[in-house]
Parts: structure tokens; C-alpha cells; sequence
């Protein structure tokens, strides 16, 4: 596996993914100051979704590349749902146990791209990653299972029914994500709610 640092660019990725999304788009102006601010407004729907299937194939390699990161940063930029997140959680697998700050720095980041591939398609390797106890995964893990709980599918699906027994649901940050696990209405988030079932924990 390869630390490196997540805000850092990585050599050649810009140029490649500028080449991808030309020939599908080739009015794109390039990977310029806020480029991401506005690009769905000047493509398609079918134009992202080409360019997402011509990102995809880089997105799914080892996070041992820098590369990779980069370009699935890139495929959610343009509206990809259901990217792979096998190589997030091998590398997140190997790296559960660090107490190195760059590491930690790295993972979170990478902990934090899962956030926006919230898939069926994604749910065998979620579950895989909820499974890991390495101390240097739980922020990230509260913080994705925060998220993950507003999709329907996610909260509802049978193999993560145990989460509402499981360590999540006796941790500050996730006890109360944890009571709408396996419930169909709609996620409301009611900050006094929230606090109340963090404070009733640690009365505990």
C-alpha cells in the first residue's frame, strides 16, 4: 500500500480525464478554477453517464495508485452513484489498526468518498467495512453511517439490520443514526432528538 497525501495532485490525472471527457464532450474547457461548479449545467444526462463509464475503468483500480482517488473524485463530481468501493475498503482493511497521522489523514479522506456511492451494488463491501474494528476507522465510520442511513435502501436492506445491536449503537456519534435502521419514513433529523440520545448513552 502507498501513504500518500489526498490533497496533493497527482501528476497526469488532469490531462488524462480532460482527454476522457473531451471525447465525449468536446466543448469541456478543461479542469479550470470551479470547473465542478457548473459542469452538469453543460452536459446531458447521457453525456455524463458516458463520461462516467469512460472515468470508471480508473476508478476501480488498487488505492495503492494515487491516481485512483483522483479519478473517482472525478466520476462523482459528474454524478456517478455506484462506483466500486472495493479498493477503498481494502486499503481501509489494511490500514484499520495505523496510529500514523498521514495515514489517518489519508483514510478519512478515503472513508469520506464512500459517502457519495451509497448503491445495492456497494452493499456486500459496506458491510464488509462496518465489520472493521481498527480504532482508526470509527470517526469515519459514524460519520458514513450518518449518511447512509438517509438512503432507503441502505436502512432497510436485511444485512444491516445488525447495526442497531451492534457497537455503533452504543457510540455518541451514531446511537441515534443507528434508532432508523430498518424503518421506511423518511429520515428526519431532529438535532434535540439527536443530542438526547447521546446524552442518555453516556449516562450509561
Amino acid at each position: 500500500m502507498t501513504v500518500v497525501n489526498p490533497r496533493e495532485e497527482v501528476p497526469g490525472v488532469t490531462e488524462k480525464a480532460t482527454k476522457l471527457i473531451r471525447e465525449v464532450f468536446p466543448d469541456f474547457a478543461g479542469m479550470t478554477f470551479s470547473w465542478d461548479l457548473n459542469i452538469k449545467k453543460k452536459t446531458t444526462p447521457t453525456q455524463r453517464k458516458n463520461i462516467i463509464d469512460a472515468l470508471r475503468p480508473y476508478t476501480t483500480r488498487s488505492f495503492a495508485e494515487p491516481a485512483t482517488r483522483d479519478f473517482f473524485s472525478i466520476a462523482v463530481t459528474f454524478g456517478a452513484k455506484d462506483l466500486d468501493v472495493t479498493p477503498i475498503v481494502d486499503e481501509l482493511e489494511h490500514y484499520q489498526h495505523s496510529t500514523d497521522p498521514k495515514v489517518k489523514d489519508m483514510i478519512s479522506n478515503d472513508q469520506s468518498l464512500m459517502m457519495d456511492v451509497v448503491a445495492p451494488t456497494n452493499f456486500e463491501q459496506f458491510n464488509r467495512y462496518l465489520r472493521l474494528e481498527g480504532e482508526a476507522l470509527m470517526d469515519g465510520q459514524t460519520l458514513f453511517l450518518r449518511g447512509a442511513i438517509k438512503t432507503k435502501a441502505f436502512r432497510m436492506a436485511p444485512e444491516f439490520q445488525w447495526l442497531k445491536t451492534s457497537r455503533f449503537a452504543k457510540h455518541p456519534q451514531s446511537v441515534y443514526a443507528m434508532t432508523f435502521m430498518g424503518k421506511p419514513d423518511r429520515v428526519k433529523w431532529v438535532r434535540e432528538e439527536a443530542l438526547a440520545a447521546k446524552a442518555a448513552l453516556e449516562e450509561h
